[in-house]
């Protein structure tokens, strides 16, 4: 993930979002572990979470990622699942 603003960011959740607005699963991230993960102003970080809710999504489906920081701010991006 990448922070381009001028201070430090913490992403304490991250959501996987289906195209009718349902969400497939998501928690707090895991990487480098468990807990929030921080990241630097102007700088990218590792932000990721491990799927342990089995739910099947086929490849090429639409998919949101949603990630939330500390004080409430909502980031998404917008792919396939691969």
């Amino acid at each position: 993930m990448l922070n381009s603003g001028s201070s430090p960011v913490t992403i304490d959740a991250i959501y996987v979002i289906n195209a009718s607005g349902v969400t497939l699963f998501g928690g707090t991230p895991n990487t480098p572990a468990p807990g929030p993960v921080t990241i630097g102003p102007n700088s990218i970080g590792a932000v990721s979470y491990t799927n342990t809710s089995k739910i099947p999504i086929t490849p090429g489906t639409p998919i949101t990622v949603e990630v939330v920081t500390t004080n409430g701010v909502q980031a998404t991006y917008q792919t396939t699942w691969p």
